[in-house]
């Protein structure tokens, strides 16, 4: 059925992405006249992105089919036809009058009912109250019982959250539960190009969020602002030029002074970062566990703890958080304590104690706990567990490992339900067969197969005497299927020349599971450091984190207690990926690290040993590694330390102090 009326032009429109750079209108109605006559052709500010609208809807469908090339370039293309018959009673159409029905906020009651969120009450009617001229110019209003907020900084999706949520009293959506009533209140596909532009004026924090309102938002800007070649090349310009909004993150505005006073006045040093869209949550070495606002860096929450037992690993889902804390560091045994927190009112739900702690703990989406040791993987049904009080034993045996092997290193991929471990046999006799790679399916332990998936040979094919690499273990492993990430060391992370007997060097490649082979070997040794100059070469100095995603690979190190200890950089993933690009030539970014020593401390190193990447930002944290027991308090600490940064490269700004 075609369609030429103006109110159902979005059946004859198409959205184009990934258009070529400086394409024009007329070569772009080149492109797709072809497949019938055309009423507008449209290119947005943003580069890449264009529409075009059909005067046949039968024409926009078949060239929804047959996609052509535009100047040589693959573009995609999205129809934009009505989806849900519902969405046309928000625009009624009654003879040469339309009559706009957007949907009620759900807002508190008031006494004095504002004429604006009357809807019998005409626009023109509005105009008229004072409260109105107000609003319009300050976003403020004078009724303090109505449910806006006064401040101005405050972010645009945070509101909208919670205007959906606020009827529900439920958990925040997570990308895999959307309400599809949801999806009706907010057409999108009437005005996309409008709605492209408002995604490009938000924050990376409300932009990261709107991805949680409905499955078409989520497509939407997945395909036509996240992976659009115009973001693309505005992320990398300002990564390579440093051009980014930091903001240091500590306690500020927060109701229980006390607690502020405790933070800000004592000792802070950071053990533990987690966060997604909503929270940033860190562990500090006093037992306390700081929550914050992802979109304000505003601490909502502070969970006080023992100062002898500082927590070592935080994690989360949408429902539940757990902060880990292990006693016993150094003896024989470690009890390894689970503490599980209810993810929206911060209420302790229960706990997991392990007397013979396993090396690696994580949560997964659907609330299982999975812990790996030398002997094998182990999964718990938390809710299961708490609903039994703890009382009911709910873990099940996941996989087992090979006996004489040693698990160094492991990591989960919950999207792919995928497990990466790294594990070594010191009494192999060829190298190949000394530290490999192993990747195994998560399936219940009933269907699980002892053939492992995938096995790959970690140090083979390196230029690297044979001496030294027998020395070399596994740091750490970051799975992002396909990809995987492994750091290798001979002395634990540290240049020291000593221990190596002049060779210390660390290993970091990035491996393609798909082809089964190594495709990057960046190797930092003494040769490396000496070339850039930006770190002493000695015991102190070391790899102490590395993190990559499908965009940077950031690597952090740790000197010598001092004012400017650490180091952070990071390398273009695209180069990295790129064989034909020796290791030597990769172009290096350099970060200026966040600073906790004020003075140089004997006994004491900082560092840059915890990051978070994510598509716009790079969250580090500078945190002192104590050689002595003592803690490193120094004077001036009544100020506050900005230990914590947030690099925003979605958002050119002044930094915030």
């Amino acid at each position: 059925m075609t369609s030429s009326s103006d109110s159902e032009s979005f059946r004859r429109q198409l959205a184009i992405s990934e258009l070529p750079h400086g394409i024009t209108q007329e070569a772009l109605r080149m492109a797709f006249q072809t497949f019938g006559p055309i009423s507008q052709v449209h290119l947005s500010k943003h580069p890449g992105i264009g529409f075009v609208t059909f005067e046949d809807e039968m024409a926009a469908l078949e060239a929804m089919k047959r996609v052509p090339e535009v100047q040589g370039s693959t573009v995609k293309v999205v129809h934009f036809a009505m989806s849900t018959p519902s969405l046309m009673k928000w625009f009624p159409v009654t003879g040469h009058k339309r009559q706009v029905h957007f949907p009620r906020a759900l807002l508190r009651t008031s006494r004095h009912n504002c004429p604006a969120m009357n809807p019998n009450n005409s626009f023109k009617q509005f105009l008229k109250n004072p409260q109105a001229h107000n609003l319009m110019k300050t976003g403020k209003s004078h009724n303090a019982h109505v449910g806006h907020s006064n401040k101005r900084d405050l972010r645009l999706v945070t509101h909208v959250s919670t205007i959906l949520h606020a009827q529900k009293n439920s958990t925040p959506v997570t990308s895999d539960k959307f309400d599809p009533a949801e999806e009706s209140q907010f057409p999108l596909e009437w005005f996309p190009h409008i709605f492209s532009n408002v995604l490009w004026r938000l924050d990376s924090v409300s932009l990261t969020r709107s991805r949680l309102v409905c499955h078409k938002w989520n497509t939407f800007i997945r395909d036509y602002v996240l992976e659009s070649r115009g973001t693309q090349a505005r992320l990398l310009d300002r990564w390579q030029r440093l051009d980014c909004r930091v903001t240091p993150v500590f306690p500020r505005d927060f109701s229980d002074q006390a607690l502020v006073v405790q933070q800000i006045l004592g000792y802070r040093n950071v053990t533990c970062l987690k966060c997604d869209e909503l929270e940033l949550i860190l562990g500090l070495d006093n037992g306390n566990v700081e929550i914050y606002d992802r979109g304000s860096l505003k601490v909502k929450t502070i969970l006080v703890g023992k100062a002898s037992l500082p927590p070592t690993q935080v994690e989360m889902n949408a429902e539940i958080f757990l902060v880990i804390y292990v006693s016993g560091l150094g003896m024989v045994k470690n009890i390894v304590s689970c503490q599980i927190f209810d993810r929206k009112t911060k209420t302790f739900l229960s706990s997991i104690d392990h007397n013979n702690g396993p090396e690696f703990l994580f949560l997964g989406i659907d609330n299982k706990f999975y812990s790996g040791s030398s002997d094998g993987v182990d999964v718990t049904d938390l809710m299961n567990y708490i609903e039994h009080g703890g009382k009911r034993d709910c873990t099940e045996r996941l996989t087992h490992f090979e006996e004489g092997m040693r698990l160094d290193a492991m990591d989960i991929d919950h999207g792919y339900g995928m497990i990466l471990s790294v594990e070594s046999n010191e009494h192999a006799f060829y190298l190949e067969d000394r530290v490999r790679i192993k990747l195994r399916y998560i399936t219940h332990a009933s269907e699980i197969n002892a053939n492992d998936f995938l096995s790959l040979p970690a140090l083979s094919d390196l230029e690297i005497e044979e001496e030294r690499l027998l020395k070399a273990i596994c740091l750490t492993t970051e799975l992002r299927y396909p990809l995987a990430l492994c750091v290798f060391s001979n002395t634990n992370g540290h240049f020291d020349h000593f221990q190596s007997k002049g060779a210390p060097f660390v290993l970091i490649r990035v491996f393609d599971l798909l082809k089964q082979r190594c495709l990057r070997t960046i190797i930092l040794d003494h040769m490396w450091i000496k070339e850039r100059a930006f770190l002493p070469y000695d015991e102190d100095s070391g790899v102490v984190c590395v993190k990559f995603n499908q965009d940077h690979l950031v690597v952090g190190f740790q000197t010598a207690a001092g004012p400017q200890d650490g180091a952070l950089f990071a390398w273009n993933m695209n180069q990295v990926l790129d064989e034909g690009i020796p290791s030597t030539e990769l172009e290096l970014v350099s970060f200026q690290p966040p600073q906790y020593h004020r003075s140089s401390l004997e006994g004491h190193s900082g560092g840059v040993r915890l990051v978070h990447l994510d598509k716009f930002q790079l969250i580090a944290v500078n945190a002192c590694s104590h050689q002595i027991t003592t803690s490193c308090i120094e004077r001036g600490d009544k100020s506050v330390k900005h230990n914590v940064l947030v690099h925003d490269f979605w958002t050119s700004k002044p930094s915030i102090t």
